[in-house]
């Protein structure tokens, strides 16, 4: 009997070693993370640091810091191809992302009121092109169309096919950024738009920095916000985000990352 009540002792003490640190996960639980999806791999934007805390480096990370410091929320930003990274947003799986508020975005996703950042649409062509004059003169597609200029751009670059192509001038398309600054070097057109930030980045990395050159004032910007998903369930938080973007833009913090990563001499 003695031994009988011993175990039943041994038994209970074990069980409850088990329980009272359960009980006290239970009344702790873990704190959620706010999580952001970006594309990956998408420098100067945003790219793998090992350094890193968040594990990624590049101008929108900082920006992302800047505001989530500003609402005292820690985040954790995931990577994924582009049309991935949307389809996470769009289900409820991650927050926030980065971009461009289309009305198909916007159906399910709420924008920031305010943007985070302006891309500028750079004409790019080559120093000693003939015509560099007449391409410094370029305000608009109209422009290009009237001076019978030929563009190239790379086949997801949807800005391009909503401005340029739009009003019927004929492209040259290459598959990827690297191949569009490669067909200009080569003369398979006058003229690149693209971005004044990502694309003087590669143009660099390639090497051809001595031969192509900006040519002409940006075209109109496309304006990014922070986009929530309306699954979220930081949603609510969106008045406070617009609070956060707006200080961030009166002191001047987010032209001045913005300016960080166009300096590129």
């Amino acid at each position: 009997m003695v031994a009988m009540n011993t175990f039943r002792f041994f038994v209970a003490f074990c069980l409850a070693c088990v329980w009272v640190p359960l009980a006290a996960q239970e009344s702790n639980p873990p704190k959620p993370v706010v999580t952001v999806a970006l594309m990956q791999g998408n420098a100067p934007f945003n790219y793998a640091d090992a350094a890193s805390a968040s594990g990624q480096s590049g101008l929108f990370i900082e920006l992302l810091d800047a505001i989530f410091k500003q609402l005292k929320l820690p985040y954790e930003v995931q990577t994924y191809p582009w049309a991935r990274a949307q389809s996470q947003v769009q289900a409820g799986r991650s927050d926030f992302m980065v971009t461009v508020p289309t009305p198909e975005r916007l159906q399910y996703a709420e924008a920031s009121a305010q943007a985070v950042f302006l891309m500028h649409m750079q004409v790019f062509t080559l120093k000693d092109h003939p015509r560099l004059e007449e391409i410094k003169s370029v305000r608009s597609a109209q422009d290009i169309l009237s001076l019978q200029l030929i563009p190239i751009s790379n086949l997801g670059n949807g800005w391009h096919k909503a401005n340029i192509d739009v009003i019927g001038i004929p492209t040259t398309y290459g598959t990827t950024d690297e191949s569009a600054a490669k067909m200009l070097v080569y003369k398979r057109g006058d003229i690149l738009i693209d971005s004044a930030v990502s694309m003087p980045l590669e143009i660099k990395r390639l090497g051809l920095d001595g031969k192509i050159v900006a040519a002409a004032e940006p075209f109109a910007p496309l304006k990014f916000h922070l986009l929530i998903s309306k699954r979220s369930p930081y949603v609510a938080l969106l008045p406070k985000v617009n609070q956060a973007i707006a200080t961030l833009t009166k002191n001047g913090t987010l032209e001045r990352l913005a300016a960080k990563y166009a300096k590129l001499d």
